[in-house]
């Protein structure tokens, strides 16, 4: 059994299909294995430092625990093709696959060798916890709890194609890492503050006038002219305005603005890495003003 490969597991979402090949040798496959983490606590100290605790333990209420449906296979040769290694790329289509379906997707751990029975009794086994946050925050009521064939034919086509455009783009990179982790933030103050951090990096072509010259920019990237626009620029003021009331301390009683305010910054990124383009101030301005290409 090799184990040069990246193994990653996913949990929190299913798959239509048992086997997916996106790719460059990776492949997506159903799976199971259970990561768990127990609270024990120890009584004494250890006789000298980097040893275990001696005994006698007592095993403590609560822990970790995350039930890996899906298996994400990251060759070791995928470095030879693409400017990232295995770690990246594993990062990148998880992020994709987030965008699809959604912020249930985690992952918890990855490994060198497969996620499966057959892997344990490896002596060189290494598992790395990773997304293992005990508490996540519901910031899309409607997230997928399946990856459909069609999200995934999305991020095979994509995931390639875009990969470039973290290096080429600060703002996309900080746009993109606010939408995949907001969900990771316990309070939603917090989780729109980081939204709008991640929005303002790539949509706000002024320190000045930030509510109106901010909204109207994302509403002329996301709709074309007309009422559609208008009604879009007007109900991201509105979010900007649940921005501000986070920044200073007064918390929304609604989670709806924190929802609405994670699916704008989706789709800003969705079009994106389909368009395999971050637009530019001045190409924001420009349809702004209805230069259109």
């Amino acid at each position: 059994m090799s184990t040069s490969e990246l193994y990653i597991g996913i949990s929190g979402v299913g798959c239509e299909v048992d086997s997916f090949d996106l790719g460059h040798g990776v492949v997506l496959n159903k799976t199971y294995a259970h990561l768990f983490a127990p609270f024990m606590m120890a009584f004494a100290r250890p006789e000298n430092e980097g040893q275990h605790h001696p005994a006698p333990w007592a095993a403590a209420k609560g822990g970790l625990a995350f039930d890996l449906t899906l298996q994400l296979t990251i060759p070791s040769d995928v470095t030879s093709n693409l400017p990232c290694d295995q770690t990246t790329a594993g990062w990148w289509l998880t992020a994709l696959m987030r965008l699809r379906a959604g912020p249930r997707l985690r992952v918890p751990a990855m490994s060198n060798y497969p996620l499966a029975k057959e892997s344990a009794a490896a002596e060189d086994l290494r598992i790395h916890p990773v997304e293992v946050e005990p508490h996540q925050l519901m910031i899309d009521p409607e997230a997928k709890r399946a990856l459909t064939v069609r999200d995934l034919e999305w991020t095979r086509d994509h995931w390639i194609g875009s990969l470039a455009m973290l290096d080429e783009s600060s703002g996309f990179a900080v746009l993109l890492e606010s939408v995949d982790q907001a969900a990771f933030h316990r309070n939603p103050q917090l989780a729109m503050l980081t939204l709008w951090t991640g929005i303002e990096e790539v949509f706000s072509p002024s320190k000045s006038e930030l509510r109106y010259r901010i909204s109207s920019v994302i509403a002329a990237y996301l709709e074309p002219l007309g009422r559609t626009r208008l009604a879009r620029q007007k109900a991201v003021a509105k979010l900007y305005d649940s921005r501000s009331t986070a920044a200073h301390g007064r918390g929304e009683t609604s989670l709806e603005p924190l929802w609405d305010t994670y699916d704008l910054a989706r789709q800003a990124v969705v079009k994106m890495v389909a368009e395999r383009h971050v637009p530019t101030k001045a190409e924001l301005e420009e349809r702004m003003f209805g230069v259109e290409e």
